[in-house]
């Protein structure tokens, strides 16, 4: 999978595919759109996001966490904690949208929190 390394090529775990928070982010938005994610949509990472940008994003990393688990025999049941945690941010970052507060750079903030 392009961008995602894990340390140990026996570890095939969610977490050694994923790494640390700040991979994380990178991973979801190379996923949104490669090297400018932004481009996917228009404009530029200052723009304020729309709820096309975070749900394309976001659905595109369930996805691809879904896939990663079946890709490597892992139960789903190791991604249970991964899909309340995105609709959780999800919401959040609507609601902030709607607020008219929240920029796309700000998406990757969330991300990587998760």
């Amino acid at each position: 999978m392009t961008g995602v390394q894990t340390k140990d090529p026996k570890d095939h775990s969610i977490k050694a595919l994923l790494g640390s928070s700040h991979q994380t982010a990178e991973f979801a938005l190379q996923l949104a759109g490669g090297d400018n994610p932004w481009q996917l949509f228009g404009g530029g990472p200052d723009f304020l996001a729309t709820s096309g940008d975070i749900q394309t994003m976001m659905t595109a990393f369930t996805n691809e966490m879904i896939l990663l688990g079946q890709n490597f025999d892992k139960s789903l049941s190791e991604l249970d904690h991964v899909v309340p945690r995105l609709d959780s941010c999800v919401n959040h970052l609507e609601v902030a949208n709607v607020e008219g507060a929240l920029k796309r750079s700000e998406i990757t903030m969330l991300v990587a929190e998760l």
